[in-house]
Protein backbone atom coordinates (compact mmCIF):
# COMPACT_ATOMS: atom_id res chain seq x y z
CA UNK A 1 0.00 0.00 0.00
CA UNK A 2 1.63 3.68 -0.84
CA UNK A 3 -1.48 5.71 -0.36
CA UNK A 4 -1.89 7.72 2.56
CA UNK A 5 -4.43 9.82 4.00
CA UNK A 6 -3.62 13.76 4.55
CA UNK A 7 -3.51 13.76 9.06
CA UNK A 8 -2.53 10.12 9.56
CA UNK A 9 0.12 8.03 11.41
CA UNK A 10 2.28 6.03 9.13
CA UNK A 11 5.46 4.34 9.08
CA UNK A 12 7.05 2.33 5.86
CA UNK A 13 7.03 -1.62 6.05
CA UNK A 14 10.61 -1.95 6.65
CA UNK A 15 11.36 0.31 9.41
CA UNK A 16 10.65 1.47 12.86
CA UNK A 17 10.15 5.08 12.44
CA UNK A 18 6.27 6.53 13.25
CA UNK A 19 5.58 9.93 11.19
CA UNK A 20 2.51 12.06 11.84
CA UNK A 21 1.41 13.06 7.85
CA UNK A 22 0.48 16.73 7.77
CA UNK A 23 0.76 18.67 4.14
CA UNK A 24 3.63 18.01 2.48
CA UNK A 25 5.19 17.56 5.95
CA UNK A 26 5.78 14.03 8.02
CA UNK A 27 6.91 14.61 11.42
CA UNK A 28 8.64 11.97 13.27
CA UNK A 29 7.25 10.91 16.59
CA UNK A 30 10.24 9.91 17.76
CA UNK A 31 9.33 7.73 21.20
CA UNK A 32 6.58 5.45 22.34
CA UNK A 33 6.68 8.52 24.98
CA UNK A 34 6.27 10.87 22.48
CA UNK A 35 2.97 8.79 21.66
CA UNK A 36 2.03 8.44 25.20
CA UNK A 37 2.37 12.31 25.54
CA UNK A 38 -0.10 13.10 22.53
CA UNK A 39 -2.32 10.09 23.54
CA UNK A 40 -1.74 8.45 19.53
CA UNK A 41 -3.17 4.99 19.34
CA UNK A 42 -0.55 2.20 17.95
CA UNK A 43 -3.56 0.55 16.33
CA UNK A 44 -4.02 3.62 14.18
CA UNK A 45 -0.15 3.20 12.65
CA UNK A 46 -0.51 2.47 9.25
CA UNK A 47 1.89 0.58 7.39
CA UNK A 48 2.67 1.83 3.74
CA UNK A 49 5.33 0.41 1.05
CA UNK A 50 9.08 2.20 1.15
CA UNK A 51 9.47 5.63 -0.14
CA UNK A 52 5.69 6.15 -0.26
CA UNK A 53 7.00 9.23 2.18
CA UNK A 54 9.85 9.81 0.22
CA UNK A 55 8.53 12.99 -1.55
CA UNK A 56 7.53 14.72 2.24
CA UNK A 57 9.57 16.84 4.04
CA UNK A 58 10.98 15.50 7.45
CA UNK A 59 10.33 17.19 10.72
CA UNK A 60 10.64 16.60 14.72
CA UNK A 61 7.04 16.63 15.99
CA UNK A 62 8.90 17.42 19.06
CA UNK A 63 10.98 20.19 17.95
CA UNK A 64 14.02 22.09 20.30
CA UNK A 65 14.89 24.16 22.33
CA UNK A 66 14.59 21.79 25.14
CA UNK A 67 12.68 24.48 27.42
CA UNK A 68 9.61 24.76 26.51
CA UNK A 69 6.83 27.80 27.03
CA UNK A 70 4.16 25.57 28.70
CA UNK A 71 7.37 24.40 30.91
CA UNK A 72 8.28 28.24 32.50
CA UNK A 73 4.64 29.86 32.26
CA UNK A 74 2.54 28.22 34.67
CA UNK A 75 2.12 28.68 38.32
CA UNK A 76 5.49 30.79 38.48
CA UNK A 77 4.30 33.40 41.02
CA UNK A 78 1.33 35.51 42.28
CA UNK A 79 1.01 38.57 40.80
CA UNK A 80 0.90 41.66 43.66
CA UNK A 81 0.17 45.12 44.53
CA UNK A 82 2.91 47.41 46.26
CA UNK A 83 3.66 50.59 46.94
CA UNK A 84 5.50 51.41 43.55
CA UNK A 85 2.49 49.54 41.86
CA UNK A 86 1.25 46.47 40.36
CA UNK A 87 3.55 43.41 39.69
CA UNK A 88 3.10 40.65 37.41
CA UNK A 89 5.18 37.54 36.28
CA UNK A 90 3.56 36.75 33.29
CA UNK A 91 2.26 33.76 34.13
CA UNK A 92 -0.95 31.51 34.03
CA UNK A 93 -3.37 29.34 36.79
CA UNK A 94 -2.40 25.94 35.95
CA UNK A 95 -5.29 24.96 37.71
CA UNK A 96 -7.20 26.29 34.33
CA UNK A 97 -5.31 23.98 32.28
CA UNK A 98 -7.65 21.50 29.74
CA UNK A 99 -4.58 19.26 28.35
CA UNK A 100 -1.21 19.98 28.48
CA UNK A 101 -0.18 18.30 24.89
CA UNK A 102 -2.24 19.52 22.56
CA UNK A 103 -1.97 19.88 18.73
CA UNK A 104 -4.23 22.47 16.00
CA UNK A 105 -4.19 23.54 12.74
CA UNK A 106 -5.83 25.88 10.50
CA UNK A 107 -5.12 29.12 8.58
CA UNK A 108 -3.43 32.41 10.81
CA UNK A 109 -6.13 34.94 10.69
CA UNK A 110 -5.47 39.04 11.52
CA UNK A 111 -4.67 38.64 15.60
CA UNK A 112 -3.68 43.15 15.63
CA UNK A 113 -5.94 44.38 18.43
CA UNK A 114 -4.96 47.81 17.19
CA UNK A 115 -2.60 49.21 14.45
CA UNK A 116 -1.67 47.01 10.94
CA UNK A 117 -3.24 43.74 10.41
CA UNK A 118 -0.42 41.24 11.74
CA UNK A 119 -0.54 37.28 11.62
CA UNK A 120 1.90 37.47 14.82
CA UNK A 121 0.66 40.74 16.88
CA UNK A 122 3.25 41.81 19.47
CA UNK A 123 0.85 43.03 23.01
CA UNK A 124 3.15 45.63 23.90
CA UNK A 125 1.80 47.44 27.59
CA UNK A 126 3.60 50.01 28.88
CA UNK A 127 5.73 48.24 31.38
CA UNK A 128 6.96 45.78 28.37
CA UNK A 129 6.01 42.86 25.87
CA UNK A 130 3.39 40.93 27.75
CA UNK A 131 2.70 38.23 24.73
CA UNK A 132 2.60 37.64 21.16
CA UNK A 133 -0.94 36.89 19.68
CA UNK A 134 -2.02 34.46 16.76
CA UNK A 135 -5.66 33.65 15.91
CA UNK A 136 -6.02 30.87 14.15
CA UNK A 137 -8.91 29.99 12.03
CA UNK A 138 -8.98 25.95 13.25
CA UNK A 139 -9.14 23.40 10.46
CA UNK A 140 -12.38 21.19 11.56
CA UNK A 141 -10.97 17.81 9.66
CA UNK A 142 -7.45 17.84 11.35
CA UNK A 143 -9.20 18.16 14.23
CA UNK A 144 -11.77 15.55 13.61
CA UNK A 145 -9.11 13.62 12.55
CA UNK A 146 -6.95 13.73 15.58
CA UNK A 147 -9.35 13.99 18.27
CA UNK A 148 -12.92 13.06 16.73
CA UNK A 149 -14.66 9.53 16.59
CA UNK A 150 -12.46 7.36 15.97
CA UNK A 151 -9.21 9.64 15.88
CA UNK A 152 -5.43 9.12 16.10
CA UNK A 153 -5.59 10.45 20.28
CA UNK A 154 -8.21 9.80 22.68
CA UNK A 155 -6.29 11.99 25.08
CA UNK A 156 -9.38 14.78 24.89
CA UNK A 157 -12.22 12.57 25.39
CA UNK A 158 -11.95 13.08 29.31
CA UNK A 159 -10.95 16.10 29.44
CA UNK A 160 -12.35 18.86 31.18
CA UNK A 161 -12.70 22.69 31.23
CA UNK A 162 -11.84 23.30 34.76
CA UNK A 163 -13.54 27.17 34.48
CA UNK A 164 -11.45 30.16 35.15
CA UNK A 165 -11.77 31.32 37.81
CA UNK A 166 -12.02 27.08 38.90
CA UNK A 167 -15.13 26.25 40.03
CA UNK A 168 -17.57 24.06 38.15
CA UNK A 169 -15.88 22.06 35.79
CA UNK A 170 -17.88 20.58 32.46
CA UNK A 171 -16.50 18.14 29.72
CA UNK A 172 -14.73 19.02 26.96
CA UNK A 173 -16.07 16.90 24.68
CA UNK A 174 -19.25 18.68 23.42
CA UNK A 175 -21.38 15.21 21.96
CA UNK A 176 -22.81 12.83 24.15
CA UNK A 177 -21.76 9.53 23.68
CA UNK A 178 -22.87 6.86 20.62
CA UNK A 179 -24.21 4.37 22.69
CA UNK A 180 -24.05 4.03 26.37
CA UNK A 181 -21.00 2.98 27.88
CA UNK A 182 -18.77 5.11 25.24
CA UNK A 183 -16.93 8.18 26.16
CA UNK A 184 -18.63 11.62 24.82
CA UNK A 185 -17.86 12.35 21.47
CA UNK A 186 -14.94 15.64 20.89
CA UNK A 187 -16.38 17.37 17.91
CA UNK A 188 -15.85 20.92 16.44
CA UNK A 189 -17.74 22.62 19.32
CA UNK A 190 -15.60 21.39 22.06
CA UNK A 191 -12.97 23.58 21.10
CA UNK A 192 -14.90 27.30 21.92
CA UNK A 193 -16.89 29.01 24.67
CA UNK A 194 -18.37 32.07 24.09
CA UNK A 195 -16.14 34.94 24.69
CA UNK A 196 -14.20 35.06 21.82
CA UNK A 197 -15.33 35.44 17.70
CA UNK A 198 -17.85 33.00 17.11
CA UNK A 199 -16.29 29.75 18.17
CA UNK A 200 -14.62 28.95 14.90
CA UNK A 201 -11.02 30.93 15.78
CA UNK A 202 -8.63 29.86 18.65
CA UNK A 203 -6.86 32.31 20.64
CA UNK A 204 -2.95 31.61 20.64
CA UNK A 205 -0.93 33.68 23.43
CA UNK A 206 3.05 33.14 23.40
CA UNK A 207 4.33 34.74 26.59
CA UNK A 208 7.61 36.99 26.88
CA UNK A 209 10.23 36.01 29.53
CA UNK A 210 11.30 38.60 31.16
CA UNK A 211 14.99 38.99 32.53
CA UNK A 212 14.86 41.90 34.13
CA UNK A 213 12.24 43.83 36.42
CA UNK A 214 9.87 46.22 34.14
CA UNK A 215 7.92 49.65 34.92
CA UNK A 216 8.53 53.03 36.66
CA UNK A 217 7.07 54.04 39.98
CA UNK A 218 3.65 53.73 40.63
CA UNK A 219 3.29 51.83 37.26
CA UNK A 220 2.56 48.35 36.49
CA UNK A 221 5.54 45.68 36.67
CA UNK A 222 6.61 42.40 34.88
CA UNK A 223 9.12 40.76 37.11
CA UNK A 224 12.31 40.16 36.33
CA UNK A 225 12.91 35.98 36.19
CA UNK A 226 16.70 35.90 35.89
CA UNK A 227 18.51 34.45 32.83
CA UNK A 228 16.85 33.11 29.98
CA UNK A 229 16.21 29.22 29.11
CA UNK A 230 19.23 27.66 26.75
CA UNK A 231 18.81 29.03 23.53
CA UNK A 232 15.44 31.21 23.89
CA UNK A 233 16.17 34.25 22.15
CA UNK A 234 14.86 38.39 21.31
CA UNK A 235 14.24 38.97 18.22
CA UNK A 236 11.85 41.86 18.91
CA UNK A 237 12.80 45.38 18.33
CA UNK A 238 9.68 46.24 20.48
CA UNK A 239 11.79 45.32 23.72
CA UNK A 240 15.42 44.12 24.34
CA UNK A 241 14.39 42.25 27.69
CA UNK A 242 11.64 40.02 26.68
CA UNK A 243 12.64 36.13 25.17
CA UNK A 244 11.17 33.51 23.49
CA UNK A 245 11.87 30.14 22.32
CA UNK A 246 11.60 31.03 18.54
CA UNK A 247 11.12 34.12 16.80
CA UNK A 248 7.71 34.63 16.96
CA UNK A 249 7.04 36.38 13.24
CA UNK A 250 9.35 33.29 12.09
CA UNK A 251 9.45 30.54 14.14
CA UNK A 252 11.24 28.32 12.05
CA UNK A 253 13.70 30.41 11.25
CA UNK A 254 13.10 30.56 7.87
CA UNK A 255 13.46 34.03 6.60
CA UNK A 256 9.58 34.10 5.61
CA UNK A 257 8.10 35.87 8.51
CA UNK A 258 4.23 34.10 9.27
CA UNK A 259 1.58 35.92 6.68
CA UNK A 260 -2.21 35.87 7.27
CA UNK A 261 -3.48 32.80 5.33
CA UNK A 262 -0.68 30.69 6.23
CA UNK A 263 -1.53 27.13 7.31
CA UNK A 264 0.27 26.08 10.07
CA UNK A 265 0.67 23.13 12.78
CA UNK A 266 1.11 24.21 16.76
CA UNK A 267 1.67 22.12 19.58
CA UNK A 268 0.98 23.22 23.18
CA UNK A 269 -1.55 23.65 25.96
CA UNK A 270 -5.09 24.00 25.77
CA UNK A 271 -5.58 26.66 28.67
CA UNK A 272 -9.30 28.05 29.61
CA UNK A 273 -9.14 32.23 29.91
CA UNK A 274 -11.87 33.74 31.98
CA UNK A 275 -13.81 37.14 30.59
CA UNK A 276 -11.49 39.97 30.53
CA UNK A 277 -14.53 42.47 32.54
CA UNK A 278 -17.19 41.21 35.29
CA UNK A 279 -20.03 43.68 33.68
CA UNK A 280 -19.94 41.47 30.27
CA UNK A 281 -23.44 41.48 29.52
CA UNK A 282 -23.13 38.33 27.28
CA UNK A 283 -20.74 37.01 29.93
CA UNK A 284 -23.19 37.17 32.77
CA UNK A 285 -26.07 35.77 30.57
CA UNK A 286 -24.03 32.34 29.64
CA UNK A 287 -22.70 32.55 33.47
CA UNK A 288 -26.26 30.96 34.07
CA UNK A 289 -25.09 28.56 37.86
CA UNK A 290 -21.66 30.57 38.51
CA UNK A 291 -20.18 27.43 35.97
CA UNK A 292 -17.51 30.26 35.15
CA UNK A 293 -17.56 28.72 31.86
CA UNK A 294 -18.26 32.18 29.95
CA UNK A 295 -14.56 32.90 28.87
CA UNK A 296 -13.12 30.98 26.14
CA UNK A 297 -10.43 28.49 25.49
CA UNK A 298 -6.64 29.31 23.60
CA UNK A 299 -3.41 27.79 23.17
CA UNK A 300 -1.53 29.38 25.74
CA UNK A 301 1.34 29.42 25.32
CA UNK A 302 2.15 27.35 21.82
CA UNK A 303 5.47 25.28 22.08
CA UNK A 304 6.14 24.74 18.36
CA UNK A 305 4.70 26.24 15.15
CA UNK A 306 5.26 24.98 11.89
CA UNK A 307 3.65 26.62 8.63
CA UNK A 308 2.37 23.17 6.01
CA UNK A 309 0.95 23.11 3.15
CA UNK A 310 -3.03 23.27 3.58
CA UNK A 311 -5.70 20.91 2.09
CA UNK A 312 -7.01 21.51 -1.16
CA UNK A 313 -9.99 23.68 -1.99
CA UNK A 314 -12.30 20.58 -2.21
CA UNK A 315 -10.77 19.22 1.40
CA UNK A 316 -11.31 22.37 2.89
CA UNK A 317 -14.45 23.26 5.18
CA UNK A 318 -16.61 26.61 5.95
CA UNK A 319 -16.88 26.57 9.76
CA UNK A 320 -19.49 29.44 10.99
CA UNK A 321 -20.95 29.46 14.55
CA UNK A 322 -23.89 30.76 16.71
CA UNK A 323 -23.79 31.10 20.14
CA UNK A 324 -27.29 32.90 21.51
CA UNK A 325 -28.13 33.08 25.57
CA UNK A 326 -31.29 35.44 26.80
CA UNK A 327 -32.16 36.02 29.39
CA UNK A 328 -35.30 36.39 31.64
CA UNK A 329 -37.16 38.90 29.77
CA UNK A 330 -35.37 39.64 27.16
CA UNK A 331 -37.33 39.88 23.42
CA UNK A 332 -37.08 36.78 21.00
CA UNK A 333 -34.13 36.87 18.47
CA UNK A 334 -33.79 35.29 15.05
CA UNK A 335 -29.92 34.75 13.97
CA UNK A 336 -29.38 34.45 9.70
CA UNK A 337 -26.41 33.55 8.34
CA UNK A 338 -25.76 32.90 4.91
CA UNK A 339 -22.30 30.88 4.49
CA UNK A 340 -19.86 31.48 1.73
CA UNK A 341 -16.86 29.85 0.62
CA UNK A 342 -13.81 31.68 3.13
CA UNK A 343 -11.39 30.79 0.61
CA UNK A 344 -11.10 31.82 -3.17
CA UNK A 345 -10.83 28.81 -5.72
CA UNK A 346 -7.31 27.60 -6.70
CA UNK A 347 -7.93 29.35 -10.58
CA UNK A 348 -9.69 32.33 -12.05
CA UNK A 349 -11.68 29.59 -13.89
CA UNK A 350 -12.13 27.68 -10.60
CA UNK A 351 -15.93 27.28 -9.25
CA UNK A 352 -16.69 26.51 -6.00
CA UNK A 353 -20.01 25.06 -5.42
CA UNK A 354 -21.57 23.69 -1.92
CA UNK A 355 -20.96 19.17 -1.86
CA UNK A 356 -22.63 18.98 1.64
CA UNK A 357 -23.19 20.64 5.25
CA UNK A 358 -23.75 19.41 8.62
CA UNK A 359 -24.60 20.95 11.34
CA UNK A 360 -23.12 20.85 15.01
CA UNK A 361 -25.49 21.49 18.25
CA UNK A 362 -23.11 22.09 21.50
CA UNK A 363 -25.13 19.58 24.17
CA UNK A 364 -23.32 21.04 27.00
CA UNK A 365 -24.80 24.39 26.97
CA UNK A 366 -27.34 24.35 24.30
CA UNK A 367 -30.92 24.46 26.93
CA UNK A 368 -33.45 24.01 23.71
CA UNK A 369 -32.83 23.27 20.56
CA UNK A 370 -34.59 25.88 18.57
CA UNK A 371 -36.71 25.05 14.59
CA UNK A 372 -33.75 25.96 12.59
CA UNK A 373 -34.04 26.80 9.12
CA UNK A 374 -31.62 25.29 6.61
CA UNK A 375 -32.07 25.96 2.98
CA UNK A 376 -28.57 25.01 0.61
CA UNK A 377 -27.56 26.83 -2.33
CA UNK A 378 -25.56 25.55 -5.03
CA UNK A 379 -23.14 28.85 -3.68
CA UNK A 380 -23.73 29.10 -0.13
CA UNK A 381 -25.92 27.42 2.73
CA UNK A 382 -28.78 30.08 4.03
CA UNK A 383 -29.97 29.93 7.93
CA UNK A 384 -31.95 31.43 9.72
CA UNK A 385 -32.41 30.55 13.94
CA UNK A 386 -35.00 32.04 16.12
CA UNK A 387 -34.91 32.00 19.52
CA UNK A 388 -38.18 31.95 21.29
CA UNK A 389 -37.73 31.23 24.99
CA UNK A 390 -36.68 32.75 27.54
CA UNK A 391 -33.79 32.30 29.20
CA UNK A 392 -32.55 30.68 27.00
CA UNK A 393 -29.04 29.50 25.44
CA UNK A 394 -28.24 28.05 22.11
CA UNK A 395 -24.74 27.52 20.57
CA UNK A 396 -23.66 25.48 17.60
CA UNK A 397 -21.57 25.44 14.19
CA UNK A 398 -22.17 24.78 11.24
CA UNK A 399 -19.75 23.19 8.33
CA UNK A 400 -19.96 23.68 4.86
CA UNK A 401 -18.10 21.18 2.42
CA UNK A 402 -16.92 22.49 -1.22
CA UNK A 403 -16.37 21.44 -4.62
CA UNK A 404 -14.23 23.17 -6.93
CA UNK A 405 -14.83 22.76 -10.46
CA UNK A 406 -13.16 24.35 -13.48
CA UNK A 407 -15.31 26.64 -15.80
CA UNK A 408 -14.22 24.97 -19.11
CA UNK A 409 -14.69 21.68 -18.27
CA UNK A 410 -17.00 19.27 -20.27
CA UNK A 411 -18.37 16.58 -17.82
CA UNK A 412 -18.99 13.51 -19.73
CA UNK A 413 -19.76 11.14 -17.10
CA UNK A 414 -21.78 12.73 -14.04
CA UNK A 415 -24.60 11.38 -12.04
CA UNK A 416 -24.94 8.75 -15.10
CA UNK A 417 -22.78 7.66 -18.01
CA UNK A 418 -23.52 9.26 -21.13
CA UNK A 419 -27.15 8.70 -22.77
CA UNK A 420 -27.10 5.19 -24.67
CA UNK A 421 -23.46 3.62 -23.47
CA UNK A 422 -23.16 0.43 -22.65
CA UNK A 423 -22.13 -1.01 -19.42
CA UNK A 424 -19.82 -3.94 -18.27
CA UNK A 425 -17.53 -4.57 -15.67
CA UNK A 426 -14.96 -7.09 -14.78
CA UNK A 427 -15.01 -8.74 -10.60
CA UNK A 428 -17.28 -6.00 -9.85
CA UNK A 429 -20.30 -4.20 -10.98
CA UNK A 430 -21.46 -0.34 -11.29
CA UNK A 431 -22.74 0.74 -7.91
CA UNK A 432 -23.99 4.35 -7.83
CA UNK A 433 -23.86 5.37 -4.22
CA UNK A 434 -25.07 8.54 -2.40
CA UNK A 435 -23.50 8.68 0.44
CA UNK A 436 -20.07 7.72 2.13
CA UNK A 437 -18.50 10.39 0.52
CA UNK A 438 -20.70 12.23 -0.39
CA UNK A 439 -20.50 12.75 -4.60
CA UNK A 440 -18.39 15.25 -5.72
CA UNK A 441 -21.51 16.58 -7.89
CA UNK A 442 -25.31 15.96 -8.48
CA UNK A 443 -26.42 12.75 -6.45
CA UNK A 444 -24.75 9.94 -7.16
CA UNK A 445 -21.20 8.71 -7.53
CA UNK A 446 -20.31 5.28 -8.78
CA UNK A 447 -17.89 3.14 -6.31
CA UNK A 448 -15.59 0.47 -6.69
CA UNK A 449 -16.04 -3.22 -5.27
CA UNK A 450 -13.57 -3.85 -2.50
CA UNK A 451 -11.23 -6.40 -4.31
CA UNK A 452 -7.70 -7.80 -4.32
CA UNK A 453 -5.83 -7.62 -7.54
CA UNK A 454 -7.34 -5.81 -10.88
CA UNK A 455 -11.02 -4.79 -11.00
CA UNK A 456 -12.54 -2.27 -12.91
CA UNK A 457 -16.04 -1.15 -14.81
CA UNK A 458 -16.24 0.44 -17.99
CA UNK A 459 -18.53 1.45 -20.65
CA UNK A 460 -18.68 1.66 -24.39
CA UNK A 461 -20.34 3.19 -27.38
CA UNK A 462 -22.18 6.21 -26.68
CA UNK A 463 -24.86 7.96 -28.30
CA UNK A 464 -22.29 11.48 -28.14
CA UNK A 465 -18.60 10.43 -28.23
CA UNK A 466 -16.21 12.89 -26.80
CA UNK A 467 -14.67 15.09 -28.57
CA UNK A 468 -10.83 15.71 -27.79
CA UNK A 469 -7.61 17.62 -29.11
CA UNK A 470 -4.72 17.31 -28.37
CA UNK A 471 -4.52 20.26 -25.78
CA UNK A 472 -7.19 19.09 -23.90
CA UNK A 473 -6.58 17.43 -20.40
CA UNK A 474 -8.76 14.80 -19.51
CA UNK A 475 -10.14 14.36 -16.22
CA UNK A 476 -11.84 12.28 -13.30
CA UNK A 477 -12.79 12.42 -9.73
CA UNK A 478 -11.69 10.05 -7.57
CA UNK A 479 -12.19 9.59 -3.82
CA UNK A 480 -9.69 6.53 -2.35
CA UNK A 481 -10.93 4.81 0.69
CA UNK A 482 -8.93 5.75 3.65
CA UNK A 483 -8.96 2.34 5.22
CA UNK A 484 -8.95 -0.03 2.08
CA UNK A 485 -6.86 2.17 -0.43
CA UNK A 486 -5.58 0.89 -4.10
CA UNK A 487 -1.72 0.17 -4.81
CA UNK A 488 -2.98 1.42 -8.31
CA UNK A 489 -5.31 4.00 -10.13
CA UNK A 490 -5.81 3.48 -13.59
CA UNK A 491 -7.86 5.38 -16.45
CA UNK A 492 -8.74 4.47 -19.58
CA UNK A 493 -10.30 5.59 -22.59
CA UNK A 494 -11.59 4.28 -25.71
CA UNK A 495 -11.30 5.38 -29.47
CA UNK A 496 -11.59 2.00 -31.48
CA UNK A 497 -9.09 0.21 -28.68
CA UNK A 498 -7.80 0.71 -25.09
CA UNK A 499 -4.82 1.75 -25.38
CA UNK A 500 -4.94 4.90 -24.05
CA UNK A 501 -4.03 4.89 -20.70
CA UNK A 502 -2.71 6.92 -17.18
CA UNK A 503 -1.88 5.22 -13.84
CA UNK A 504 -1.16 6.59 -10.66
CA UNK A 505 0.52 4.35 -7.96
CA UNK A 506 2.64 1.37 -8.16
CA UNK A 507 2.86 -0.27 -12.04
CA UNK A 508 1.32 -3.41 -11.11
CA UNK A 509 -1.85 -3.90 -14.27
CA UNK A 510 0.58 -4.75 -17.29
CA UNK A 511 -1.28 -3.66 -19.96
CA UNK A 512 0.56 -1.87 -22.89
CA UNK A 513 3.98 -0.38 -23.26
CA UNK A 514 5.60 0.51 -20.29
CA UNK A 515 6.13 4.68 -19.97
CA UNK A 516 4.12 5.13 -23.73
CA UNK A 517 0.29 6.54 -24.21
CA UNK A 518 -0.48 2.66 -23.68
CA UNK A 519 0.38 2.84 -20.00
CA UNK A 520 1.52 6.39 -19.45
CA UNK A 521 2.55 6.75 -15.29
CA UNK A 522 1.51 9.63 -13.29
CA UNK A 523 3.48 9.98 -10.49
CA UNK A 524 2.38 8.78 -7.00
CA UNK A 525 -1.04 8.58 -5.77
CA UNK A 526 -2.84 11.22 -4.19
CA UNK A 527 -4.10 11.43 -0.57
CA UNK A 528 -6.83 8.81 0.26
CA UNK A 529 -10.27 10.00 2.09
CA UNK A 530 -11.23 13.21 -0.07
CA UNK A 531 -11.81 14.20 -3.71
CA UNK A 532 -8.67 14.49 -5.99
CA UNK A 533 -8.42 15.33 -9.35
CA UNK A 534 -6.61 13.29 -11.67
CA UNK A 535 -6.15 15.00 -14.84
CA UNK A 536 -3.98 14.05 -17.90
CA UNK A 537 -2.95 15.69 -21.27
CA UNK A 538 -4.62 13.82 -24.08
CA UNK A 539 -2.14 14.37 -26.41
CA UNK A 540 0.05 12.08 -23.37
CA UNK A 541 -2.03 9.39 -23.99
CA UNK A 542 -2.31 9.06 -27.73
CA UNK A 543 -5.38 11.25 -27.89
CA UNK A 544 -6.28 14.67 -30.01
CA UNK A 545 -3.75 14.57 -33.08
CA UNK A 546 -5.60 11.70 -35.57
CA UNK A 547 -7.52 10.23 -32.61
CA UNK A 548 -10.04 13.17 -31.85
CA UNK A 549 -13.03 10.63 -30.79
CA UNK A 550 -13.53 8.82 -27.30
CA UNK A 551 -16.13 5.87 -27.35
CA UNK A 552 -15.50 4.51 -24.16
CA UNK A 553 -13.71 5.11 -20.56
CA UNK A 554 -12.64 2.51 -18.08
CA UNK A 555 -12.48 2.92 -13.87
CA UNK A 556 -9.46 0.65 -13.11
CA UNK A 557 -8.01 -0.45 -9.74
CA UNK A 558 -5.52 -2.66 -8.59
CA UNK A 559 -6.33 -3.86 -5.12
CA UNK A 560 -8.47 -1.57 -2.71
CA UNK A 561 -11.55 0.45 -3.22
CA UNK A 562 -12.48 4.03 -4.52
CA UNK A 563 -15.47 6.27 -5.24
CA UNK A 564 -15.62 8.16 -8.86
CA UNK A 565 -17.38 11.24 -9.92
CA UNK A 566 -17.26 14.15 -12.39
CA UNK A 567 -15.36 12.70 -15.76
CA UNK A 568 -14.53 14.64 -18.82
CA UNK A 569 -12.37 16.81 -20.75
CA UNK A 570 -11.45 20.36 -20.76
CA UNK A 571 -10.93 21.52 -23.69
CA UNK A 572 -8.06 23.97 -24.80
Amino acid sequence: MSAVRNVSLVRESSGPAVYLVVGDKKFWVESPAEMSALGFEWAKVRVVSDHSLDHLTERRLNAPPRVRPSEVFFDCGNDYDWIDGKHYFNCKDGACIVHREVLVAGWLVNAAETGPAAAAWVNVQPHGVEDVHYHLKLDPVFLDRVYGPGGLSRSLENATCPANPPTVPIAFADTAPAHPGEPRRVRFNSWSMFGFDDGTVLKVELNAWHVQFTGGLFARHFEGRGPQPAFWVNPLSEESNAFFPFDPRDPEGSGCPLAIGDYVLMRGCLWQDGPHGPTDPNGVCWNLGGTANHGWLELHPPDWIVRVAGPAPNARVTTVGIRRCLRLGDAPVTDALSITPDFPPSSAAGRLRLRHWESLVDGRFTQSAPQVSVNPQPDRVDISVPITGSPARFKATWLAYWSETDSRDRSWVDDNVPAGAQLFADGEGWNWVSADPEPFTGTAAHRSGLLDGMHQHYFIDPAMPLTVSGASVLFAMVYLDPDNPPDEVMLQWRSTDWLHRAYWGDDLIGWGTPGSSERRPMGRLPFSGEWVRLEVTAKSVGLGSSITKITGMAFTLYNGQATWDYAGVRPS
